[in-house]
């Protein structure tokens, strides 16, 4: 299995947040030092850990840490966005 690690940031729009453009990693620490830069300026930020079996390409998505406003389903779940109230 490899393996890479994920920056996602959420924005706000409105009621409505959303992803934004994702960053990969090769090391956590340096994903996870983003993230903790990045969730100041943005409304959460999720952390995953992202395996990928090279033979078949299938891979698998892990929320390592989700800060501030991230979708409790995320990422298990097809829309990576929620609406507040």
């Amino acid at each position: 299995m490899e393996r890479a690690y994920l920056v996602v940031p959420f924005e706000r729009i409105g009621i409505t947040i959303g992803p934004r453009q994702a960053f990969v990693f090769g090391k956590v620490a340096e994903a996870r030092a983003l993230a903790q830069k990045m969730a100041s300026h943005c409304a959460g930020v999720a952390l995953l850990e992202r395996q990928v079996d090279p033979d078949t390409g299938d891979g698998k998505d892990t929320l390592i840490a989700g800060i501030g406003a991230v979708p409790p389903s995320f990422p298990d779940a097809g829309i990576w966005s929620m609406r507040l109230s």
